[in-house]
C-alpha cells in the first residue's frame, strides 16, 4: 500500500501563491527552483491549487529565436489575489484632506513631495555609494519588496540579498596598515548569479502598493514615486502602470542608463 502524499500546508501554500504573484506567472520548472522543492512536488501543489481554484495556466509563446511550444505557466486566479489585498490608508487619506481643506490645493502635494524626498534619503542611506547600476537596482528591488511592493528584479534569478556584514577583526595597531575595502567587484559578484544579462533592459515590477489608495486619490504620487528611482538610482525612469485591477496591480519601472558623468 503506498504511502499517502502530505497534504499541501498553508505555509507552503501562501509560499507558491506568494511566488507566483511576485513573478506575474512561472513555469513549474524555475518556480521549483525558487522553492528549492522539487519539480514533482511543486507541480502536485500548483495541481491542487488549481483544483481548488487559486491558479490557472496560461501558455506564453517562447520569445524570438528560441524554438518549441509555448510555456505553461501557472498564475493566480482572482481568488488568489483577494488573499493579498491592498492597503488600507483611511487615516492618512483623512489628514491629507484635512491639510487640504485648512491650507489649500496645492498643500496635500507639498506635504508628499516632503515626504518622498525623505524616502529617497532613507534608500541613499541603505545603497552602495560604488557599484554598477545593475546592482543599485537590484538592491532597490529587495528594499522595496520588503516594504510590501513584492517586487521583483526582472530576469532575476533569485531574489536580491545584501552582502554579508564585515566580521570584525582584530585591532590594527597605530601606524599599521588598514585591511583593504572591498572594491566594487568583489561586492558585484555577489550578485553576479541574480542579475539580468547586460544587454537586458533593467526593469522592476511590483505586483502591490502600500499606497494604492493614496494613488487613486493623488495621482501626483505616480510622478513621485518614479522622481523618487530616478534620484535613488542616477537614471531617467519611465514608470508604466500595468493594472488591470484593484487586485491585479501591476507597475513596471524600466530603469536607462545615466551619462557616464552622473554614473555611480
Amino acid at each position: 500500500m503506498p504511502t499517502p502524499r502530505p497534504s499541501l500546508t498553508r505555509g507552503q501554500r501562501m509560499e507558491v501563491l506568494s511566488v507566483l504573484k511576485r513573478t506575474g506567472g512561472l513555469p513549474v520548472r524555475p518556480l521549483s527552483a525558487r522553492m528549492g522543492m522539487s519539480y514533482m512536488g511543486v507541480k502536485q501543489y500548483c495541481l491542487e491549487l488549481e483544483k481548488k481554484g487559486f491558479l490557472e495556466t496560461w501558455r506564453q509563446p517562447r520569445g524570438v529565436g528560441r524554438g518549441g511550444r509555448p510555456e505553461m505557466l501557472y498564475r493566480l486566479t482572482d481568488r488568489a489575489h483577494a488573499l493579498f489585498p491592498p492597503a488600507q490608508n483611511d487615516l492618512t487619506l483623512e489628514l491629507l484632506e484635512a491639510v487640504h481643506k485648512v491650507y489649500g490645493s496645492a498643500a496635500p502635494e507639498k506635504l508628499l513631495f516632503s515626504v518622498f524626498q525623505n524616502r529617497a534619503g532613507h534608500y541613499l542611506s541603505k545603497l552602495p555609494k560604488y557599484g554598477s547600476l545593475a546592482l543599485r537596482t537590484a538592491l532597490l528591488a529587495r528594499l522595496r519588496d520588503q516594504e510590501g511592493c513584492m517586487a521583483e528584479l526582472e530576469g532575476a534569478t533569485s531574489p536580491p540579498t545584501p552582502p554579508p556584514a564585515k566580521a570584525r577583526g582584530p585591532k590594527v595597531k597605530k601606524g599599521g596598515a588598514k585591511p583593504a575595502s572591498p572594491t566594487a567587484d568583489e561586492v558585484g559578484d555577489l550578485f553576479e548569479a541574480m542579475l539580468p544579462p547586460p544587454d537586458e533592459p533593467l526593469r522592476i515590477i511590483e505586483h502591490r502598493s502600500p499606497i494604492a489608495d493614496l494613488l487613486t486619490r493623488f495621482p501626483i504620487l505616480a510622478r513621485l514615486e518614479r522622481d523618487l528611482f530616478e534620484r535613488v538610482l542616477h537614471a531617467p525612469v519611465k514608470r508604466v502602470d500595468e493594472s488591470t485591477s484593484t487586485e491585479r496591480y501591476r507597475v513596471v519601472f524600466t530603469i536607462g542608463k545615466a551619462p557616464a558623468s552622473e554614473r555611480v
